[in-house]
């Protein structure tokens, strides 16, 4: 065991106070970046402000509270269909972390424009008076109106009102899903969108004719993103497209989980289903996955799903 003699006898005990390393990521919020300086340098001079910023980055109040609270103020504006621009700076003297959790809503001062959910939390970090700009990532959440436009401007809250995208938001973000699917499901869920009104989502590289940016598979993983957040799927509208969206899926998955989600493809307690590939079509695309079922209890009971 180390004495203070032994302590003494070893040399002076330097104290690591270097506040170089942490500076940048106080100065962005950057949550691991402080946490691993912190470490290295456990009694900086800065030990404090990292302290007070890893709370306000992982715990502490959203921009909604701060726009409450007077310590920021924010000018909004549209960005195209999935992302607002947001400047923000504070009124307050002490250095401070604006978070824009998943979820927040973005309500469109325009009637005729969409309002926007983010997918996708994010931050800044203000240590100066100066404007800082962020660029959080939406999805449109009326899906006839116009897309948000630079002439747009928001009000911001905390959720939406309107309980089902209230809870389909965490579970979208922790999906990890492209645009497409997101966008998906957020129609799903605030317009209740059939497959064919999907569908108004084009991309186009001139701004008149355009290709179909969700197809069956974005469709389908939107509605399963939909019923594990807790939505009944087969309440909503597109759920009397699944044949057509069954038809453009490929093997694996997600078509087995849509499949077997149809009530006429149900399967008996006693059943045991048989999986065999239907004929491709000219192209060498598969045309279907037919399933056959078996009683398991009655020797030749079969029938064909």
């Amino acid at each position: 065991m180390r004495t203070a003699a032994s302590l003494r006898s070893a040399g002076p005990v330097v104290q690591r106070t270097n506040d170089a390393p942490i500076l940048p990521a106080l100065q962005i919020g950057a949550t691991t970046a402080i946490k691993d300086s912190s470490s290295e340098f456990p009694e900086h001079a800065k030990e404090a402000d990292a302290k007070q910023t890893l709370r306000d980055t992982t715990e502490g109040p959203d921009i909604v509270d701060l726009i409450a609270e007077k310590k920021i103020e924010i000018e909004t504006q549209g960005s195209g269909i999935d992302a607002v621009s947001v400047r923000v700076r504070k009124l307050v003297p002490d250095p401070l972390t604006v978070r824009i959790p998943v979820g927040t809503f973005f309500v469109s001062a325009s009637q005729s424009s969409q309002n926007m959910v983010t997918t996708a939390e994010s931050k800044v970090r203000l240590t100066s008076d100066e404007w800082q700009s962020m660029s959080p990532s939406t999805a449109c959440a009326n899906r006839p109106r116009h897309i948000p436009s630079g002439n747009d401007s928001f009000s911001v809250q905390r959720s939406p009102n309107q309980k089902e995208l209230a809870r389909l938001m965490p579970i979208l973000d922790k999906a990890n899903v492209d645009y497409a699917t997101s966008q998906a499901a957020v129609w799903i869920v605030t317009d209740n969108a059939t497959y064919d009104d999907l569908g108004i989502l084009v991309a186009s590289s001139n701004g008149s004719d355009g290709s179909r940016v969700i197809h069956e598979a974005e469709a389908a993983r939107a509605m399963q993103i939909c019923e594990l957040a807790g939505i009944n799927i087969k309440r909503k509208a597109i759920w009397g497209d699944r044949k057509i969206i069954l038809s453009g899926l490929d093997d694996g998955e997600l078509r087995k989980w849509l499949y077997s989600s149809s009530p006429e493809n149900s399967v008996g307690k006693n059943s045991v289903v048989f999986w065999h590939a239907m004929p491709k079509a000219k192209d060498g695309s598969l045309v279907a996955i037919d399933g056959v079922e078996q009683d398991a209890t009655k020797e030749g009971s079969i029938r064909e799903c």
